[in-house]
């Protein structure tokens, strides 16, 4: 008898356990669907479009300043962007970045890319930091650029010159970068292995 009754206090103690760990998983339920309406109230005002079109056109701005600077280096279409909730994806004209482009022309596309993202900076409702590390390698598929550093750094000098980029900061490693005006050049001489 006494040991029924003690199974009949275990059945109750995990009939109790159930009941209170059910009424935790409904607070837990209810608290979910608030922050799931909250995160779609907030997904239907993202405007994809519009981000989509803003880095967009910074990196063609960035572009349009390297073929000011020396024409005809970008010979490609505008640079496009499709952009989701799941999905983002450049083009050239028609086709995929990667295969529009070849060695040299990725790293201006790439460079583009920083510098459209450093646009986003001033833009209300944006959260991009205005701060950009760039690390330029010596050699880009292949290529020296040590000659193509200079070129492909001013836009940047540029950007950080408008009013609207204030306290924005760019910061690019490479090989020379001598004779940039409007910019603070520090030369590293020593090599430190580790």
């Amino acid at each position: 008898m006494s040991e029924r009754q003690r199974q009949i206090g275990r059945i109750k103690a995990a009939f109790e356990l159930g009941l209170k760990i059910a009424g935790e998983i409904t607070v837990k339920e209810t608290e979910i669907q608030l922050l799931e309406r909250i995160v779609q109230a907030n997904q239907e005002k993202v405007d994809f479009n519009r981000a989509a079109d803003w880095l967009a056109e910074g990196m063609n701005d960035y572009l349009n300043g390297v073929n000011r600077l020396r024409p005809k280096t970008w010979k490609h279409s505008q640079v496009g962007l499709r952009l989701g909730q799941a999905h983002c994806q450049f083009q050239v004209g028609e086709k995929y970045w990667t295969n529009a482009l070849g060695g040299t022309d990725q790293l201006y596309f790439l460079m583009a890319y920083q510098y459209g993202l450093s646009t986003l900076s001033p833009r209300d409702g944006l959260h991009y930091p205005g701060f950009t590390i760039i690390d330029i390698p010596g050699e880009f598929a292949g290529e020296s650029i040590r000659d193509l550093e200079n070129f492909i750094v001013e836009p940047y000098i540029e950007l950080l010159s408008k009013k609207e980029m204030k306290g924005a900061q760019v910061i690019i490693t490479g090989a020379a970068f001598q004779g940039l005006d409007r910019a603070y050049r520090i030369a590293l001489n020593d090599v430190w292995s580790a």
